[in-house]
């Protein structure tokens, strides 16, 4: 049989080989002759892809018994019969491919079986085929570059998570409508005749002891302003170390030194931590010399309650407030019970409680001492730390909102010039502090900041 050349591409289904280039014989007598337009299907070349649903492999024509050869056939016509009758597998060479099988490495298409046959296994005997039509080979075995979808499967696309919008308005709608449901219920309690009488018996001020000072002093004004200044920065820098991914850069502390004792690892961390630990010891600065003043000077007494009787002036107060109707007090001599409760919780567990949580996640913290570190864990400390940070945000919210809505202008005045009076000298010292903490919020960069830092360490952008 002629055998085609290597790269030949069979065209628009032309039989192979050519009818005229086989060496015809007369059928014997006892076998039908084929019809003569029957073709024979051919074999492929390497590399052949199946097109347009063509079975693979190609189906193969049964044996026919050899002629009888012609009496006056030429030796060269003999030899190229007997070249055909012999099997393309016994006479391939090693690593080329037998007509039929695909080579190692062909990807299936459009279902074709796989895997395929290896080169150079045993040679087979060629299987009858049946004249009749054939069909396509349906695929057998798994296909590794598709991958199955179960039918029916339903499309499942992800939910868009809700924006930060949104869900501000609706936190900020559920606390308008809770704060709405709370005003409607104080006042109905309040018209109870014996919620009424109540409130009469404790209007909400409890007792005070007879030296307790009056007033507000000078050094209690400025510590006011300095407490809100330098809290607002803590606040703002405390947030900053919380989302930062990227440091804008890196302070080392020099050993031993105030950001890195002897008993403390040291290393490198972010800049913006470093600010955040400054003015947290700025902090805490202050708030030690209000503590000492106010225990030095005995105003500690308009902070901490001595009355017995003071949960029931919270309890009247909560009401007072909630109703909307203020209670009578006066700043400038008193606080309510609610105010003095809120204060003393402020200064004496509040604020312990973020420098406590703050030391533990610091530099500052003994981290040699594995005892200790294992008693306080970090984790506990940054659990408790942002809820503390919460708790003083909410304090500063409500403080403000209570300051605008009983006599703003004499709370003022009191709060940040110590003064007795209800003019606008205390709204424009408000205004001018507004600006200065305005001012450091701006102001408040790693390239500002950094030559006060590398006196304690060193800094690298």
């Amino acid at each position: 049989m002629p055998q085609r050349m290597q790269g030949y591409t069979e065209f628009r289904g032309e039989p192979w080989p050519p009818r005229d280039r086989v060496p015809q014989a007369p059928a014997p007598t006892t076998t039908p002759a084929v019809a003569a337009d029957e073709r024979r299907p051919g074999r492929r070349m390497v590399g052949y892809t199946a097109f347009r649903g063509e079975p693979w492999p190609p189906v193969r024509e049964a044996a026919q018994p050899a002629p009888a050869p012609a009496a006056a056939a030429s030796p060269a016509e003999v030899t190229e019969a007997a070249a055909a009758a012999v099997p393309l597998e016994a006479t391939a060479p090693a690593g080329i491919a037998v007509p039929g099988r695909r080579m190692a490495g062909y990807t299936a298409f459009r279902g074709e079986p796989w895997p395929p046959a290896r080169v150079g296994a045993a040679p087979q005997a060629p299987e009858p085929a049946p004249m009749a039509t054939v069909e396509p080979a349906v695929a057998t075995g798994p296909t590794p570059t598709v991958e199955p979808v179960a039918a029916g499967a339903p499309e499942t696309t992800p939910k868009p998570a809700p924006s930060t919008g949104r869900r501000v308005a609706a936190a900020v709608g559920g606390v308008v409508v809770l704060g709405l449901l709370a005003v409607l219920g104080a006042r109905w309690l309040l018209t109870l005749p014996e919620v009424a009488a109540f409130v009469a018996r404790y209007p909400g001020v409890p007792r005070h002891p007879e030296v307790t000072p009056v007033g507000i002093p000078a050094w209690l004004a400025w510590q006011h302003f300095l407490n809100l200044f330098l809290l607002v920065l803590v606040v703002r820098t405390g947030l900053q170390v919380r989302h930062e991914t990227r440091p804008p850069a890196t302070f080392t502390p020099h050993q031993p030194g105030p950001f890195a004792p002897r008993s403390a690892t040291g290393g490198t961390y972010s800049l913006t931590v470093w600010i955040h630990q400054a003015l947290d010891a700025l902090w805490l600065l202050n708030g030690l010399v209000f503590v000492v003043l106010l225990f030095a000077t005995g105003h500690w007494m308009r902070l901490i309650p001595t009355d017995p009787q003071t949960p029931q002036h919270m309890v009247s107060t909560a009401l007072q407030y909630l109703s909307l109707q203020w209670p009578e007090h006066d700043g400038w001599l008193h606080y309510n019970a609610l105010q003095m409760v809120t204060y003393a919780g402020v200064v004496f567990v509040l604020a312990p409680l973020a420098a406590l949580t703050g030391f533990r996640m610091s530099s500052w913290w003994p981290s040699r001492n594995t005892a200790l570190s294992r008693g306080f864990p970090m984790e506990l400390a940054r659990r408790l730390h942002y809820p503390t940070m919460l708790a003083f945000v909410l304090f500063v919210v409500v403080h403000v909102v209570l300051v605008l809505f009983s006599g703003v202008l004499h709370e003022l005045n009191a709060m940040f010039l110590a003064r007795n009076a209800a003019d606008a000298w205390g709204l424009a010292a408000f205004l001018v502090g507004c600006a200065v903490i305005a001012a450091g919020w701006v102001l408040l960069k790693p390239a500002i900041v950094a030559p006060v830092a590398e006196r304690f360490g060193r800094v690298s952008r």
